[in-house]
């Protein structure tokens, strides 16, 4: 308050808050809380007047800086050479730190990529006044955040250990529930592709299974999920739609071991499930958590809602749930009646099975579309 109640000042820390969240330089801790205006000045120069910069716009880059250690124990944020269309968080797995997959979409001069990274910090338990930290990481690019500090000297704060070619940008990734080092990614070509990031490869080497509809081409899309963890088999499921309205669902045999090089996945054949006409569009696909025979709940362009039995391969609801593009649908991890779906008219419904002709609620607050629905599997009734 002190700073900005001084024009010249307060322009000056503008210029310097825009080059730090930017990534084109760091703001000096005297700066940052307030400091005599000669020593900003020197700091800052005086040409900050011009800023090409809209005002409004750094203002609230600004306030951003000052109030998210206000709010959060810690942020990074991570600016990497190419865009990501998808992220993912590894379940945990003894005696590792976190790790998250995603893939690099580039412009064709570099191969695409698919990245599994891992996160080696220590959290600090006090933030300090000006806690904005940069650092460097390796292969990646740059972060900025605060929160936290790199575990060992000479060592990156995310640190890729293993990285794939992928044939087209990558759509989708997904890491498996039971075996979290086997990762399903979504090719822009229709194909769903299976890596073991922990198998040893020739560079350049490509995935370890394809799966791929048996009476007809893939197409495009995002749709993809697994089925839940299997409590005595070493078979999991896995379930795609893509943008010609097909939903394909395989038996992956997700194998214990993997020791010895061999990778841990292997492709059970053609799907046990091959719909042609589900929807329009398959926009996404989700299934129920319950351990009863598996179901599948798929939503489309359509504006349609379809349940179907896996087992039996068959479909047993369809019911019109929206005017609009359904873009998303989850099923809750604590009661296997209750589905939550969003979409292109702004809300997100929360459906009972047993009474489908109107949603148990509709929740509101989104401007535009709404892309992605998940339920919390540690609260029940909470969702994102």
């Amino acid at each position: 308050l002190k700073v900005l109640s001084n024009n010249r000042i307060g322009d000056c820390l503008f210029g310097r808050a825009i080059d730090l969240l930017f990534g084109h330089g760091a703001m000096p801790a005297d700066a940052a809380y307030g400091d005599e205006p000669e020593a900003i000045s020197a700091e800052c120069g005086e040409d900050h007047a011009d800023q090409s910069e809209p005002e409004d716009e750094a203002e609230a880059q600004l306030a951003w800086h000052l109030s998210a250690p206000l709010l959060y124990d810690l942020y990074v944020d991570c600016s990497l050479s190419w865009p990501a269309l998808s992220v993912a968080w590894l379940p945990d797995e003894p005696d590792e730190p976190c790790r998250l997959a995603f893939g690099l979409h580039t412009d064709g001069s570099e191969p695409h990529e698919v990245i599994i990274a891992e996160l080696a910090c220590s959290y600090e338990e006090q933030i300090s006044q000006n806690p904005w930290q940069h650092w460097s990481l390796d292969g990646l690019g740059h972060a900025v955040g605060f929160g936290c500090n790199v575990k060992a000297a000479g060592t990156s704060l995310l640190r890729p250990i293993a990285r794939f070619a992928h044939p087209t940008e990558v759509n989708r990734v997904l890491p498996c529930p039971s075996r979290p080092r086997v990762l399903a990614t979504k090719a822009a070509t229709g194909a769903v592709l299976l890596f073991d990031y922990k198998c040893e490869r020739p560079p350049g080497g490509g995935p370890d299974a394809t799966l791929l509809p048996t009476s007809a081409e893939a197409a495009d899309g995002f749709a993809l999920a697994w089925g839940p963890p299997p409590e005595q088999s070493q078979q999991q499921l896995l379930a795609s739609g893509g943008n010609d309205g097909r939903l394909c669902v395989w038996d992956v045999g997700v194998a214990a071991g993997g020791s010895g090089g061999g990778a841990a996945v292997q492709a059970s054949g053609g799907p046990l499930l091959d719909i042609a006409d589900a929807h329009g569009e398959v926009c996404a696909v989700a299934f129920c958590r319950s351990s009863g025979p598996p179901s599948l709940a798929s939503v489309g362009n359509d504006g349609h809602l379809r349940l179907w039995d896996v087992r039996a391969g068959v479909r047993f609801v369809s019911a019109s749930i929206s005017k609009n593009e359904v873009l998303a649908v989850d099923w809750s991890y604590h009661q296997d009646k209750v589905l939550a779906t969003s979409g292109k008219g702004g809300s997100v419904h929360i459906w009972d099975l047993r009474s489908m002709r109107d949603p148990q609620h509709t929740l509101v607050g989104h401007d535009g579309e709404v892309v992605a629905v998940k339920w919390a599997p540690f609260q029940e009734g909470l969702l994102a």
